[in-house]
């Protein structure tokens, strides 16, 4: 194959020495490689509820992280900032780990 063109999973061959009649549709089938897995997107105050926070603490905790959403708007001179977060699972999970307070309160670990 001197040519070819990858159309989702369809390889079609330009090659010279196929006669042009040949050559209109020669596809082959190749696997594509499975694509990553969509991480789970969550709202501050499905988080909120999850961590037993406010969602403006929420908000405050992960406006920064590493692979959070923000989906607001900009300040401007006349209008407000509109906050709106989408926290990934591996963000929530990484911010418990390294918030995570080992206390014995009646014989249970406390978070």
């Amino acid at each position: 194959m001197h040519r070819s063109s990858n159309l989702n999973n369809v390889i079609i061959d330009r090659s010279p020495r196929l006669n042009p009649r040949e050559r209109e549709v020669v596809a082959l089938h190749v696997p594509l490689p499975a694509p990553p897995p969509i991480d789970e997107y969550w709202t501050p105050e499905q988080v909120a509820d999850i961590l037993g926070a406010s969602a403006d603490s929420v908000y405050r905790w992960f406006q920064d992280k590493e692979g959070v959403l923000d989906l607001g708007s900009p300040e401007t001179l006349h209008k407000r900032r509109k906050r709106c977060l989408r926290i990934p699972r591996t963000a929530l999970d990484r911010f418990i780990a390294e918030h995570q307070v080992c206390r014995q309160r009646n014989g249970q670990r406390a978070v």
